[in-house]
């Protein structure tokens, strides 16, 4: 299940941003230590149907595998505005999985 989460950053914060990642078996966090390629997409649209209106690709550290940590760092150089965001990753088998997206806004 993908968690709604909405993100709201001052303009030129690199404050990172981190994510807990739980279900219902593992509520002290999902081990996390064989995924890979986190990645936090800020877009211009809520479900874009193409790269062409990102805004910004943040790739993810993970943080403390065992807790399911993973943080990410924003740039400082996003513009002012309101997007969204959609944050990624693939599981211990390789498959794609959207773990969290909402409102991604810039004041």
């Amino acid at each position: 299940m993908t968690n709604l989460v909405h993100i709201f950053k001052k303009h030129a914060d690199t404050k990172r941003i981190t994510f807990r990642l739980v279900d219902k078996d593992s509520p002290k966090g999902i081990n996390i230590a064989g995924w890979s390629n986190f990645s936090l997409v800020v877009d211009l649209n809520e479900f874009p149907q193409d790269s062409s209106t990102n805004v910004a690709t943040i790739s993810g550290v993970i943080t403390d595998a065992a807790k399911g940590r993973v943080s990410f760092t924003p740039p400082g150089t996003i513009p002012l505005g309101k997007y969204f965001y959609t944050a990624k990753a693939n599981d211990s088998n390789g498959e794609l999985f959207t773990f969290a997206q909402g409102k991604f806004n810039i004041d």
